[in-house]
């Protein structure tokens, strides 16, 4: 049996035309491609800036609508906002550049994770408190050194006094 000619190209257009789609969609979301030279300290610094920026409005509009969820229900995922800063392939170098241009604190977490747990500002004096927690995680490569996976929650934090009776 002969298939027509028409039908199969019209078959090849479509997957060009989705192929086209998905990459401008890409470029528009902002996913970065990963880079070859190296990134500049003020390039690191911009971008760290930036996520503050953004995150603190993302905090901001959650708190308007009182729609911060608490840890155990899970947060408030950021974590997009968050790869759109430090995407994946980023040396782990320099996603704790730009975490700390962000004013948030790095440390290491015992699975070999980058963490970062940052106080946002807000709550009720010792009552509860807003939080901001990033989670990064390494590929499993020989050194461990690029980013492979990133976790980000903003969260309410409710303190417990043991001198409250």
């Amino acid at each position: 049996m002969r298939v027509p000619a028409l039908p199969l190209i019209g078959i090849a257009f479509l997957c060009a035309g989705v192929i086209a789609l998905v990459l401008s969609a890409q470029a528009a979301t902002g996913a970065a491609a990963p880079r070859n030279e190296p990134v500049t300290a003020d390039e690191l610094k911009q971008r760290g800036e930036q996520l503050r920026a953004e995150i603190d409005e993302t905090y901001k509009r959650l708190r308007a609508s009182n729609s911060v969820k608490t840890s155990l229900r899970g947060g408030n995922d950021v974590s997009a906002i968050v790869l759109k800063y430090i995407p994946t392939c980023t040396s782990l170098e320099d996603a704790r550049a730009i975490l700390r241009a962000a004013g948030y604190m790095v440390g290491p977490s015992q699975q070999g994770h980058m963490v970062s747990r940052t106080s946002l500002r807000g709550g009720l004096f010792e009552f509860y408190g807003y939080q901001l927690s990033v989670d990064i995680t390494p590929q499993p490569t020989a050194d461990f050194s690029t980013v492979s996976e990133i976790s980000a929650i903003i969260f309410a934090r409710y303190v417990a006094n043991a001198d409250r009776r």
